[in-house]
């Protein structure tokens, strides 16, 4: 009996202590929110990174505009210096997708695209509603194919462009 009391007390010690380092080490999209705050929705184009013009912003929202007219798809483009504290484009890209509430609930049709300049990543991001439509394999292609060329060369509007008619493309 005394054995048996010993041992509970040392799984409860074990466990108690073991708890709290596992829940720190996890990189959850939840946990990170806390960390920094996202920034706010602007419109559809938020620059946050400076990389377009005045112009190339009002072009791209008309673009926007009629991908959710059109196509059915709610969009939005982002551009930014950092992740927050957030270690992972993709965790970043979750968060501020829900924080913002890209696409129409019931539907779950938004898309996020975005991208940063000083990190060198990029990355589109779906609603459930769209994974039928527009793969994770095929948003992949598109970066690969119709936005890395571009990038290199610093052409981010020529490169998220060149996304865009490859996203209509396969919506079609």
């Amino acid at each position: 009996m005394h054995f048996n009391r010993q041992l509970f007390f040392l799984l409860a010690t074990f466990f108690f202590f073991q708890l709290p380092l596992s829940a720190q080490q996890k990189d959850s999209v939840f946990h990170e929110i806390k960390e920094k705050p996202l920034p706010n929705y602007i419109g559809r184009v938020n620059d946050f990174e400076q990389l377009f013009t005045v112009q190339q912003i009002n072009h791209l929202t008309t673009e926007l505009n009629y991908f959710e007219n059109d196509l059915g798809v709610q969009m939005a483009i982002v551009s930014v210096p950092d992740f927050g504290s957030y270690t992972l484009l993709e965790n970043y890209a979750v968060a501020l997708f829900n924080y913002w509430g890209i696409g129409d609930k019931s539907k779950n049709n938004g898309l996020l695209l975005i991208l940063s300049k000083a990190k060198r990543e990029v990355r589109i991001s779906t609603g459930y509603g769209l994974e039928k439509r527009l793969t994770d394999s095929e948003c992949a292609f598109i970066i690969q194919d119709a936005m890395l060329p571009l990038l290199k060369q610093g052409n981010y509007y020529g490169a998220v462009e060149q996304a865009l008619s490859a996203i209509e493309r396969e919506l079609k």
